[in-house]
């Protein structure tokens, strides 16, 4: 049920969250999405993209947003995928929902954002 994207390739990836965004409707499922893209090197939260909330809004858009908060997940891979870094403390918080509201999404993943960072001290 997932959405493989190939993040070198836009029109694939926003094709396949498509799909998902229908199938999340039409299921009733959640799926999940990290906007900040790729892991940050250094524990520095990136700026939150929102095209790919925007597609699966496009197709469910009864969709909630509930963030997610995953602090030191950097720390796991900080060289690479090997060698990998182990017993990391990781933490992971479910922030409080987010209701679209008919907001533009920018505003909506912005929200997101800043609840995040605020949760792991950014």
């Amino acid at each position: 049920g997932a959405a493989n994207i190939d993040r070198k390739d836009p029109r694939q990836s926003i094709t396949e969250i498509a799909k998902l965004g229908t199938r999340m409707k039409e299921n009733k499922w959640s799926a999940m999405i990290f906007p900040e893209g790729t892991r940050s090197k250094d524990g520095t939260v990136k700026t939150f993209q929102s095209a790919g909330v925007a597609t699966l809004f496009k197709k469910c858009p009864e969709a909630l947003i509930v963030p997610v908060a995953i602090d030191k997940s950097w720390k796991m891979v900080r060289y690479g995928s090997f060698p990998l870094n182990t017993f990391i403390r990781m933490t992971w918080e479910v922030l409080p929902p987010i209701e679209p509201e008919k907001r533009p999404v920018d505003e909506v993943v912005a929200e997101a954002e800043v609840a995040i960072r605020k949760n792991i001290g950014q």
